[in-house]
């Protein structure tokens, strides 16, 4: 999302698109807040770092209403921020907000289904200044998100992987996991958006572990530096 740079296209976005599910990374905390307000929908909020007086993190809007909420921690910075009231507040380098949907099934009525969960997990894992370059800390952070997720069963995993698909931290994660987003998207950066301009780099994941069909995945321009990532799940 890129803090509040694109707030305007963000907004045209949401109304033309009209998304049961937005999943946020780089947003600030008071956006986060007053978007879940406005448009009175649930939400979960990560914060990952100081930034401007306040926080910025990872989070989830969901207009549809979900079974369960809540955030795990799968890389902690160990670090200590101080707040304006000098109170000591421990920043997770990398966070996991989530929410948890529910199939229509009652187990405890002869001849319908049990019902069924799906999880919706969204991230942001660090970066290398320089993009196709790999370094031991991406290597060992995105080891710490598939050991969180290792017992984890019937999930969607969203974000910013900040790695290139080909590189060994992209495809650790889809040599488990199906990778959504066709073969013939070469990029998932926005050439007339992002400060470095065009970049070949797929660095954005959709990736499926649950029972979920997940269909007409496109990227969409015009949104922020990097393109949305759009997708059809039932489940």
């Amino acid at each position: 999302m890129e803090e509040e740079k694109h707030i305007t296209r963000l907004l045209s976005f949401f109304e033309a698109e009209k998304p049961d599910c937005i999943c946020f990374q780089e947003i600030l905390e008071s956006r986060f807040e007053a978007w879940k307000h406005e448009f009175r929908w649930s939400g979960v909020y990560a914060k990952m770092l100081p930034c401007h007086g306040e926080y910025i993190g990872v989070g989830i809007l969901s207009r549809i209403p979900v079974h369960e909420m809540g955030t795990l921690c799968f890389h902690d910075g160990d670090r200590k921020h101080r707040d304006q009231s000098g109170h000591a507040q421990e920043v997770h380098d990398r966070v996991l907000p989530y929410v948890t949907y529910t199939t229509a099934g009652d187990s405890g009525q002869e001849g319908n289904e049990a019902q069924k969960l799906l999880t919706v997990f969204s991230t942001h894992l660090p970066r290398n200044e320089n993009g196709s370059v790999i370094s031991d800390f991406q290597k060992t952070v995105s080891a710490s998100l598939k050991k969180t997720l290792a017992s984890r069963k019937n999930f969607i995993l969203c974000g910013d992987i900040n790695a290139p698909r080909g590189t060994e931290v992209f495809d650790s994660f889809s040599e488990i996991y199906k990778d959504c987003i066709p073969e013939h998207y070469k990029t998932s950066i926005d050439a007339n958006l992002h400060r470095a301009g065009a970049l070949p780099y797929m660095v954005d994941g959709l990736f499926n572990n649950s029972f979920a069909e997940v269909s007409d995945v496109s990227l969409c321009a015009g949104v922020s530096d990097h393109m949305a990532v759009c997708a059809t799940i039932r489940i």
